[in-house]
């Protein structure tokens, strides 16, 4: 997957940092608003045209984002319209960003983000939190961008229409794609609940790319009809950049192909062409040369390296042109600043300011010549480093999921453990009847089956519904078990626990529900104090079954509250005796509650105690 993978690395670094609506038919819809300038004759329309038209040229072609972003500047400023400038400077931070000037764009965008702040400018301020975030990435520094994905979603979170939060979550997925397949789905799965709420077609189809990619890379089957599923609907629905990301997906799915895989990466380079995208023509054609010299078709190979070079002398010049549209730029600034000074003192700080253009001026070449240095050298270092970076990236990969594994198996094995430790020196010390050995026996048989059955877990991992091992369960008979395997817990802190139940079955699979009902009960148990009383019902109405696990504990803190239920959360309290927490038990317990149709939540308040409901249906449609 090398070739889509570095082509993925570049393009979807900044793909979402606009609004949906611009992803849809850029070419016509930059030819009606190209149309529609010279009709407008208000002034503050015209200036948001200008801005709409300019993030519109952001795919295809930077120098026009660059121009119009200072066009719509230059009259802001004339007009005395902050919106205006301040929209402006936006799109001048994006122009900086794609072309790779990306602490002149931080500092821009820091700055946009502070004044959109100041306007109590909420969605454009989230938007801007995922473009620094976005480019923090580009650079490297996860911490940083984290952070503001983090103050992005916060924010997001709290508006009262939340569509941009599929923008951000989807960027947060991608961006884990390389690392984490868990959390590419969680972060998928919120942004397709999002974007199902408001029928946003962009989003869905985007998401799907991401699961195509992930389905490819995996090597599984269904890729390929995945892939075309993406092409096919990007077409009806004139998405035209999402088009060139489904050819580039089916020439690397095809890639140990060449002859088929080439046909594809041309298709996306004509694409390309036709619809006026020169930011990835460069890449596109690195590519095909690739393929060419792997074909071994030397008159191809002579064609395409030609064709490479025109393409590098035209980028080289556009990046020319910009660095002069940039100096432009800081000259507008510098101006805009001598003439709100020219009131005060028209000599002695105008000669400082004319420093300070000159100073832009050289600062701004001399950026330009550390850039392209900085190609050259990144270059020759990838190229060197690309295999070996690859071998460490599915070793480690392979590391962090065998590591999730073992804790969580860890984890549950405790409980089954503890019930044949307490079962066995019951035997060995105490005097006790021919049936109550058996019941012991019995504990320490079903124990071992449960600590069987989750090592076997560790070797195959699966919560699918559709895969479970499915059995009629009687459900007082099963916490009645799990009530019996924590006994010893609950003896040594003095306490009772009282089970309200009767008889009711349902299909599913008795080990996971064991583990997760265990979870609970150990939990109510290591969060209340000595002597106090647990309380279980099982309960049938008319469409589910109802569990309730209730205890007088401490409770659960108001900021652990949204957390506890993620997979090893800094959500942990230590219990009343000073048991240690793992971080794990909810987690599983919520996908295993979750895989057999069901719902898990819970209230609680420190200092009186908490309850957790679970939900499970009485005719589950993936357990028949």
């Amino acid at each position: 997957m090398k070739i889509f993978e570095n082509l993925f690395k570049t393009f979807y670094l900044f793909i979402f940092i606009i609004l949906p609506f611009l992803a849809f038919g850029q070419s016509s819809e930059i030819s009606k608003k190209r149309a529609f300038l010279s009709s407008i004759t208000n002034e503050y329309e015209l200036i948001n045209n200008m801005n709409n038209l300019g993030m519109l040229y952001q795919y295809k072609n930077i120098d026009s984002c660059l121009y119009f972003g200072l066009k719509a500047k230059e009259l802001s400023i004339a007009l005395k319209y902050p919106k205006g400038e301040l929209d402006a400077d936006n799109l001048i931070g994006v122009s900086l960003a794609l072309r790779g000037l990306t602490q002149e764009a931080l500092s821009k965008f820091n700055n946009v983000l502070d004044r959109y702040r100041k306007q109590h400018d909420f969605e454009n301020e989230v938007q801007l939190l995922m473009n620094i975030a976005n480019v923090y990435k580009k650079l490297n520094n996860n911490k940083e961008s984290k952070s503001f994905f983090n103050q992005a979603i916060q924010l997001g979170s709290k508006l009262e229409r939340d569509s941009i939060l599929a923008l951000v979550y989807v960027n947060y997925a991608g961006f884990n794609l390389m690392n984490n397949v868990d959390s590419l789905n969680y972060y998928l799965k919120k942004s397709k609940n999002i974007a199902k709420k408001y029928n946003n077609d962009w989003i869905f189809l985007q998401i799907r790319q991401l699961e195509a990619y992930e389905l490819s890379r995996q090597n599984n089957q269904n890729a390929l009809v995945v892939i075309k599923e993406t092409l096919s609907r990007a077409k009806e629905l004139n998405f035209e950049s999402l088009e060139v990301n489904s050819l580039l997906l089916l020439g690397d799915y095809y890639a140990r192909s060449p002859k088929i895989a080439i046909n594809y990466y041309k298709q996306a380079y004509e694409r390309s062409i036709l619809i006026g995208d020169k930011l990835r023509l460069v890449s596109l054609i690195s590519i095909i040369l690739n393929m060419e010299y792997i074909l071994g078709n030397k008159e191809e190979i002579i064609k395409v390296q030609k064709l490479f070079q025109n393409a590098l002398i035209e980028e080289n010049e556009n990046l020319k042109k910009f660095i002069v549209d940039y100096v432009h730029y800081n000259s507008l600034e510098t101006n805009n600043k001598i003439l709100a000074i020219n009131n005060k003192n028209q000599s002695n700080k105008i000669w400082i300011l004319i420093a300070v253009l000159v100073f832009s001026i050289i600062l701004v070449f001399y950026i330009f010549k550390q850039y392209r240095r900085t190609i050259i050298l990144n270059k020759l270092v990838n190229e060197q480093n690309a295999t070996l970076q690859n071998a460490l990236e599915s070793l480690e990969e392979t590391q962090d999921e065998n590591k999730r594994m073992m804790k969580i198996v860890a984890h549950d094995l405790r409980d089954p453990l503890g019930a044949i430790k307490m079962a066995a020196t019951l035997i060995r010390n105490s005097k006790i009847d021919h049936a109550e050995s058996n019941n012991l026996h019995d504990l320490i048989i079903q124990s071992a089956d449960q600590s069987i059955g989750l090592v076997s877990d560790l070797l195959t991992s699966n919560l699918d519904a559709r895969n479970l091992d499915k059995n009629v369960i009687d459900l007082q008979e099963l916490l009645e078990y799990c009530v019996d395997i924590l006994k010893h817990k609950s003896i040594l802190k003095e306490q009772n626990i009282l089970l309200e139940s009767q008889s009711i079955e349902i299909i599913g699979n008795r080990g996971k529900l064991s583990r997760a009902l265990s979870n609970l009960i150990a939990n109510a148990i290591k969060f209340s104090p000595k002597g106090y009383t647990i309380e279980i019902r099982l309960e049938k109405k008319e469409q589910y079954i109802c569990i309730a696990i209730i205890d007088k504990g401490i409770g659960i803190p108001e900021y652990m509250k949204g957390s506890i239920f993620q997979m090893f959360s800094d959500a942990r309290q230590v219990g009343t005796e000073g048991e240690k927490t793992f971080g794990l038990g909810l987690s599983i317990t919520k996908q295993i509650i979750e895989a057999h149709e069901g719902k898990i939540w819970f209230e609680s308040s420190i200092g009186i105690g908490t309850t957790f409901w679970l939900e499970l249906p009485v005719n589950p449609s993936g357990l028949n």
